[in-house]
């Protein structure tokens, strides 16, 4: 059985879109949640190019240091 994992998108749509760092941040956090439940988990966001944007993120120069602790912990967690 596949299970199709709804909740990335619109965290992916939030951390890219997002004016709001806060925001930005908490969707981080939650992918990261989610990325970290499972290898499954982890793949999904591999396929929807989270990590990606994760690293735009932490690499964002204008981005805040919460913001860039959360993405990078994020992507530890995925990856």
């Amino acid at each position: 059985m596949q299970f199709k994992f709804v909740g990335i998108a619109p965290l992916k749509d939030a951390l890219i879109k997002e004016p709001d760092d806060l925001i930005k941040a908490a969707a981080a956090w939650s992918l990261g949640q989610i990325g970290s439940h499972s290898a499954d988990h982890a793949r999904a966001m591999a396929e929807a190019d989270v990590p990606s944007h994760l690293l735009a993120v932490y690499k964002f120069q204008d981005a805040s240091e919460d913001l860039k602790k959360k993405a990078k912990k994020a992507l530890k967690s995925i990856l």
